[in-house]
């Protein structure tokens, strides 16, 4: 008797735990989950798929002039980007690097990567986000806040 009450009494305490369990974590790139920032982690594989960004790039939303960046892998976890004041992109207004440091894809000003998906790659700063989304070899997408997308159109730096 004994043992039929054991046996009976652990498939219901397991069936007990198991309700109470907590459900997985969400995995990063499961779509429309966002891992906050101080917790997010990146391989250095992950990062290295923003090399599409390399290059010299035009950007144009629907207002505005069109602005001129460069990105430069200087090493395998660290990005450049050279924003210039025109075409001619010789004098920089604004230097900054996105780098990978154990598992974190962040910027000097406080920056982190938090999600990877089929939209691209998405940042998120203290006051804003914004995303990277490949399009082809030629362009890509960059994504600012909820509504300001910015063409970017590769061009052959002078």
């Amino acid at each position: 008797m004994k043992r039929l009450l054991c046996l009976l009494a652990v498939p219901m305490l397991m069936g007990a735990c198991e309700r109470n369990a907590s459900p997985p974590p969400p995995q990063v790139g499961d779509q429309n989950v966002v891992v906050p920032a101080d917790t997010a982690r990146f391989t250095l594989e992950e990062f290295r798929g923003l090399r599409f960004l390399e290059g010299s790039w035009r950007g144009q939303g629907t207002a505005g002039a069109p602005f001129f960046e460069l990105y430069q892998f200087v090493d395998d976890s660290t990005i450049a980007m050279t924003a210039w004041r025109d075409s001619s992109m010789t004098n920089a207004r604004e230097n900054s690097r996105y780098m990978w440091r154990d598992g974190t894809v962040g910027t000097a000003d406080g920056a982190r990567l938090v999600r990877i998906d089929k939209d691209g790659f998405h940042f998120e700063a203290p006051t804003y986000r914004w995303s990277f989304q490949p399009e082809s070899a030629d362009r890509w997408l960059a994504r600012v806040g909820p509504s300001t997308v910015y063409t970017m159109a590769r061009v052959a730096r002078p």
